[in-house]
């Protein structure tokens, strides 16, 4: 009996051997299978390839500190939005947000940097506060870090003795916009130059409509309005050096072009926010030249019930208004800085690196609509512009237009020759004279160059 039993026993090894030597090799197999599978796939041709690289070597690691962050409202709340994705996979990088209206920001962050404070990390700040910030130590270099052949070559408000202190958070170039419905129903066409600007802005006038607004009498509108027509002229407030430039003729020929075009009566001289949308959207303003940031204000400002158009209007490049204009001029821009103080600043720049360097961060800036918040942000990386350019979200306001990608593309055409404006601590003050110089103009108060020799006579008196 004994022995019985121990043959049955001999048996049954022999049989799990079998079973586990079959199971084996069947896995093997499989695992042979499937690595020969990934082997095939990893010869094909990946159209995603470069996203794909830039995304493991920006998120491989897990990072790990703090963060403070710190700039206007509006452009930090949706930094805020855009880093949710990173916050996911990073999810122990602790980010602390303080977010200012416009006027008090830059005050803000005076205060805590010239006190030698580390906080905020990471600021966002406009062009005008560049050369400040720059000049007092108070912003780190990172010269080395960004990819400078992937970057719209734009930045140069944001460089100081052949140092870069910062990376692009967005730009923005001039655009038409227009109502399509009423210019088919005119058989008009979007003003490409001059001449064709004027016959568009008659006929439109003819039939009861207005091409622009514009009003001398208001200083943020006379003076936004100057800048759209002045730096694609050529001219300007100052040179790349800082230097005044305005008395170099071409605000003189601005003003004067400015003034002729006014005097045919086909600027609406409603003008603030809610008189300006108040006529949009009653049909009476069916055409602005705005930059292309612009954009996202029809989507939040104009009635989906109303009369203004909603789903007829289109966004196309700007009309040359004057010969060999500069159609590459740059409105605004901002930037992603770090503090010279700052305790970490390898991870402060993986943020930045993100947001401003990663085709995942840029995206994410390009399409944040959320209640309470619209942007449609697109930055200086190439990849990133590349990406946008190719698909984007269809806007309703815009009858399903992708403006982003149509916004993006023209970016790509001026990546390599942008015009930036010089600006400095000067800049406020100096606009604020250019302002008085427009309403002392169209009041008779002097010739176009009387106005503006006095006006460059005083911005060259301002202390830096």
């Amino acid at each position: 009996m004994n022995s019985k039993r121990a043959i049955t026993l001999i048996l049954v090894m022999f049989m799990m051997v079998g079973l586990l030597i079959g199971c084996g090799t069947e896995n093997g197999s499989e695992q042979n299978k499937s690595a020969d599978k990934d082997n095939t796939e990893a010869e094909k041709p990946n159209d995603n390839e470069p996203e794909e690289k830039e995304k493991s070597q920006t998120q491989s690691t897990e990072l790990k500190g703090k963060i403070s962050l710190w700039g206007g409202a509006h452009l930090t709340n949706i930094t805020e939005i855009a880093l949710e994705s990173f916050s996911e996979k990073n999810p122990d990088v602790e980010f602390t947000f303080e977010k200012y209206p416009f006027a008090e920001y830059p005050t803000k962050m005076r205060l805590q940097l010239s006190a030698g404070d580390s906080d905020p990390n990471i600021m966002i700040i406009h062009d005008f506060l560049c050369d400040q910030f720059m000049k007092a130590g108070w912003l780190e270099d990172i010269s080395d870090r960004i990819p400078k052949d992937k970057l719209i070559q734009s930045y140069q408000n944001i460089m100081n003795d052949g140092k870069t202190y910062g990376v692009m958070m967005q730009q923005s170039f001039l655009a038409f916009y227009y109502r399509s419905d009423i210019f088919k129903q005119l058989g008009l066409n979007p003003p490409t130059n001059y001449d064709e600007y004027i016959k568009v802005a008659k006929e439109l006038k003819n039939n009861g409509y207005f091409i622009d607004a514009f009003n001398p009498s208001d200083n943020n509108n006379a003076k936004n309005s100057f800048k759209n027509y002045l730096y694609p002229a050529g001219g300007g407030i100052f040179d790349s050096e800082g230097n005044v430039m305005l008395d170099n003729g071409k605000a003189v020929e601005t003003l004067n072009k400015l003034k002729a075009i006014n005097d045919l009566g086909v600027f609406s001289p409603d003008v603030s926010d809610e008189a300006l949308w108040t006529a949009i959207n009653d049909s009476k303003i069916v055409a602005r030249l705005a930059p292309t940031y612009y954009a996202a204000y029809f989507e939040s400002n104009l009635d989906p019930e109303g009369k203004g158009g909603y789903g007829s209007w289109k966004m196309v490049a700007a009309p040359n208004m004057f010969n060999n204009a500069l159609d590459n001029y740059q409105a605004s821009s901002t930037y992603y800085v770090i503090n010279s103080k700052a305790p970490d600043k390898e991870l402060a720049w993986k943020v930045i690196e993100f947001l401003a360097c990663s085709v995942e961060g840029g995206r994410a800036l390009s399409e944040i609509n959320r209640e309470g918040t619209m942007a449609k942000i697109v930055n200086g990386y190439i990849p990133s512009i590349e990406s946008i350019a190719k698909d984007s979200r269809s806007w309703d306001v815009f009858g399903g237009q992708k403006v982003t990608s149509d916004i993006a593309k023209i970016f790509l055409k001026y990546k390599d020759n942008a015009v930036v404006a010089y600006k400095d601590l000067r800049t406020s003050e100096a606009e604020n004279i250019v302002a008085q110089m427009i309403n002392d103009f169209f009041s008779n108060k002097g010739t176009a160059e009387d106005v503006v020799n006095d006006a460059a006579k005083k911005i060259r008196a301002l202390n830096q």
